[in-house]
């Protein structure tokens, strides 16, 4: 009866510290058309508000690059990224503002030559997920 009952008390804490992790989800990021692999990509998952929740840099592998966001809870999120070629932590542009490195967006916007909307961006983090980014190069 004694071993009966501690069972009983185990499973129950069990079953409350595990419930809890079922709203956090795995995110993969998979980046297509990268023009090199000189430097790394620097990524930002930002939520509604676009305040960072996490950032990653992720090194390049020929044309593709991957990484993924841990334990990310549910909501809507984005994703923007740049291409840091020279390593410099910061997205470089010409003399009259045209961008030197590569850049991309979650939704993979059409309009690439204006920031897009955040609600351009958004998803829904419900469950494990993949997004998948194309690079943009202008020069």
């Amino acid at each position: 009866m004694k071993t009966l009952f501690i069972l009983s008390i185990l499973s129950t804490l069990l079953l409350n510290t595990t419930s809890g992790q079922d709203d956090k989800h795995d995110l993969t990021l998979v980046v297509r058309n990268i023009r090199n692999d000189k430097g790394r990509l620097a990524a930002q998952l930002l939520n509604e508000e676009e305040l960072q929740i996490e950032g990653k840099h992720i090194y390049i592998n020929g044309e593709n690059a991957s990484a993924v966001f841990h334990n990310i809870p549910q909501g809507k999120y984005a994703i923007r990224i740049f291409h840091d070629e020279n390593k410099n932590g910061k997205m470089d542009f010409n003399w009259i503002k045209i961008p030197k490195e590569g850049y991309g967006f979650s939704g993979n916007p059409k309009n690439t030559f204006k920031s897009p909307d955040i609600e351009e961006l958004l998803f829904e983090l419900d469950s494990d997920k993949k997004i998948t980014i194309k690079m943009i190069y202008i020069l």
